[in-house]
């Protein structure tokens, strides 16, 4: 699997270059040493715009779409009708028999900064 946001890789691989990295180094030296220490990351310059749920690998979506499958009928109709008038144009232009199926087409269409 690739390094995808938010995949456990990408995290892993980012924890590697925050570790070779000698400004983070030099910034972090002696955080957190004998008292609990925190930092927050700010993660900027992420693909969120460009980047659909359809893009990503099946590994970080599956469970998404196992989960609307499980879904009773009334909340799926729930679900259904917080769609935004974009997801519903493109929902109504989707080819399925399969309500659900009908769902998961367009929706693997929004971009991670709409999600």
């Amino acid at each position: 699997m690739t390094d995808w946001f938010p995949s456990r890789e990408w995290l892993e691989s980012y924890r590697a270059n925050l570790n070779e990295d000698d400004a983070y180094a030099a910034e972090s030296d002696g955080w957190g040493v004998e008292f609990d220490g925190d930092f927050r990351f700010v993660l900027t310059r992420l693909p969120l715009e460009e980047t659909t749920l359809g893009d990503l690998p099946d590994e970080l979506t599956a469970d998404l779409y196992d989960r609307i499958d499980a879904l009773a009928d009334d909340e799926f109709d729930r679900l259904r009708e917080t769609a935004t008038p974009a997801f519903d144009e493109r929902l109504a232009s989707a080819e399925d028999d399969d309500e659900r199926e009908r769902f998961q087409r367009p929706l693997s269409g929004v971009t991670l900064a709409d999600v």
